[in-house]
């Protein structure tokens, strides 16, 4: 496992961690499994199984463990850095989707299940979130992004079984207040998994599994 830290003008290295792969006693450390998260300081990676989460420090990359189970997807809820997801080792198509995600909202917080998506006000005696309202505008949730005025939802729909499944790609907006169904537009291929945002001029940036970003006006 290798993180570096590069100058963004020069390409120059400022640092580098090559050791953070092994621990004591010849045990492997920190995999690399996920996206990287830029939090409090320091960069974030899902680790894997003995490593749930691998934290590096800006200034020098010193390595140290956190806590967390396995997972591939990186999140900051409540101020601290959470990880969900199933890890490697399962289709390639499975890697864009979101196992599960929490995003802080007014009341409560916006959650993303494999199930659904909405505003959840809390949790039940088994730590599912209880949600007020909740939509499923995809059959999988790949990008999301909790805009001022909407949530942002990009995802796939699947149809078919075995060598004949299709899959479609699509953006949508649901409505903060019920989650109601602003608009809905196809995308020209699946999307990729995070690969959501919005510019400072409201314009949405969508990258596809196929290399290719689309950008749609405000």
């Amino acid at each position: 496992t290798h993180v570096y830290a590069l100058d963004s003008a020069t390409g120059r290295i400022r640092w580098q961690n090559n050791s953070s792969g092994h621990m004591e006693g010849d045990k492997s450390g920190a995999g690399v499994q996920g996206n990287l998260l830029l939090h409090d300081g320091a960069v974030w990676m899902a680790g894997g199984s003995l490593v749930g989460i691998a934290r590096y420090d800006l200034k020098d990359g010193a390595f140290s463990r956190s806590g967390g189970s396995r997972g591939k997807d990186l999140y900051v809820l409540d101020g601290k850095v959470q990880v969900s997801g199933v890890g490697l080792y399962w289709r390639p198509e499975d890697w864009h989707y979101i196992a599960f995600a929490g995003f802080p909202a007014e009341k409560g917080f916006i959650a993303v299940t494999e199930q659904q998506l909405g505003l959840a006000e809390g949790r039940d005696a088994k730590n599912q979130p209880k949600f007020a309202w909740s939509a499923k505008p995809f059959l999988e949730t790949n990008a999301i992004v909790i805009a001022k005025n909407a949530i942002l939802v990009a995802g796939v729909d699947r149809t078919g079984t075995g060598d004949q499944v299709k899959s479609t790609g699509g953006i949508a907006a649901l409505s903060l207040d019920g989650g109601r169904p602003l608009w809905k537009h196809a995308l020209p291929a699946p999307p990729s998994g995070w690969g959501l945002a919005v510019d400072k001029d409201g314009r949405i940036l969508v990258s596809l599994q196929d290399g290719r970003v689309v950008c749609l006006g405000d």
